[in-house]
């Protein structure tokens, strides 16, 4: 997973004012990828504004309680994606696999035939 904080010369506020931005993505590698593609796949990516930093508190250190609850809202986000994408997997792991190729389907289906037919 990739995660990129990035500050930017906010235009909002005093001058010196630093607006923080948040960028991650997650990139899994493809198994089952063909020889012509990427081995490597991006399953998920989002950026968001997390808030402002003043440039005292930014050379203090000091991270800003609002910023901080975003930041923890953007990777809420990231956590209900995997979970969701984990839940939907299990789902698609339980459902009967019908390929049209099973021999009590095929058997099932002659048998509804008409014997008049």
């Amino acid at each position: 997973m990739f995660v990129i904080l990035e500050l930017k010369n906010s235009r909002k506020g005093t001058a010196g004012t630093q607006e923080l931005k948040n960028t991650a993505q997650r990139i899994c590698a493809e198994p089952h990828a063909k020889k012509s593609e990427s081995p490597y796949v991006m399953v998920w990516k989002d950026e968001e504004t997390i808030g402002t930093i003043a440039l005292g508190a930014l050379v203090e250190g000091k991270f800003p309680k609002q910023a901080d609850e975003k930041q923890a809202s953007f990777f809420g986000k990231f956590r209900s994606a995997c979970m969701k994408a984990v839940r939907e997997q299990k789902e698609a792991d339980d459902k009967p696999k019908s390929d049209g190729g099973d021999k009590d389907q095929a058997t099932s289906t002659e048998a509804k035939k008409d014997p008049a037919q």
